[in-house]
């Protein structure tokens, strides 16, 4: 009985630390929505993940006619970002070259119109931005009136955040959109108080990414439900090979910027191990 006591304070003192492991490995939020594109290599259109969810169907494209289409794919390799979940492969330009525009979309299962609303993605230019080149990740509704987009915008060379089908509101980040680099680029839509923040390369797996690199406000901010993917380029920019990845919304930022697992698990197994361990040389010590 003795023993049962010792052992009990021991969990007991232990309790502290598997509190703080707790917090930190399970992301506080929900995810609501994620897409990996963990798709077979090839054309995306029509296409879902196997492990995406907060969707109504699959990808589409919405074609430009003033000039011909972006083609989009799925490649069979994702991109990473440190300490960040990534899974399955990546949507991939595959022609985005001269008068090239393009706007695949993807329609969600719910409506965003109120409270908070968190966003991400991971994003890999193929060039540097500039030019007469724009690429975006956006969110509106069939309208596109109210849209909301991290990204970059004609002649821009930052990243940025903006609203509007013509950027009307729209902020630099001070962060170069630099091609070949992979980016992590994360907003957060209060509804209520009509901004729009937005990060670029915050630290992924802690529950506050800190001040944000800049901000919009604006009494425009509408209902979204739906994500789309558009470039495009007047004559000088080829975003051919971009690649786009993990996009997630959620409740936090927890939940769209969370740990892989596996770091998870081995995190939880190795404090286990240190209590055996513990528990061991008591009985050792004891004789």
């Amino acid at each position: 009985m003795k023993q049962i006591q010792q052992h009990s304070r021991i969990f007991r003192g232990l309790a502290p630390a598997l509190a703080i492991f707790t917090a930190t490995a399970v992301a506080s939020g929900t995810t609501l929505v994620h897409e990996a594109f963990d798709i077979p290599a090839g054309d995306l259109h029509g296409t879902s993940g196997a492990t995406s969810h907060g969707w109504a169907n699959g990808w589409h494209s919405q074609y430009d006619d003033d000039g011909p289409v972006n083609q989009h794919s799925v490649s069979a390799s994702g991109l990473t970002y440190p300490n960040l979940a990534t899974t399955g492969g990546a949507l991939q330009i595959e022609s985005g070259g001269e008068f090239a525009m393009d706007h695949t979309f993807r329609v969600l299962d719910s409506t965003f119109d109120s409270g908070s609303m968190w966003a991400s993605a991971l994003i890999q230019l193929s060039t540097t931005a500039g030019g007469t080149g724009s690429f975006q990740i956006n969110f509106h509704d069939d309208s596109y009136n109210n849209n909301l987009y991290m990204g970059t915008e004609w002649a821009g060379s930052e990243w940025q955040i903006g609203r509007g089908p013509e950027g009307d509101a729209r902020s630099d980040s001070g962060v170069a959109a630099v091609g070949g680099e992979t980016f992590l680029l994360v907003m957060n839509l209060d509804f209520a108080a009509e901004e729009a923040r937005f990060w670029v390369n915050p630290e992924s797996g802690i529950t506050d990414p800190g001040a944000p690199a800049t901000s919009i406000t604006s009494a425009e901010f509408g209902p979204i439900d739906r994500i789309s993917v558009t470039s495009g380029s007047f004559d000088d920019v080829d975003f051919t090979g971009t690649v786009v990845d993990e996009i997630r919304v959620g409740t936090s930022y927890e939940a769209v910027a969370p740990i892989p697992e596996p770091s998870t698990y081995a995190a939880f197994a190795g404090l286990l191990a240190l209590a055996l361990v513990y528990l061991k040389r008591r009985r050792v010590s004891r004789g």
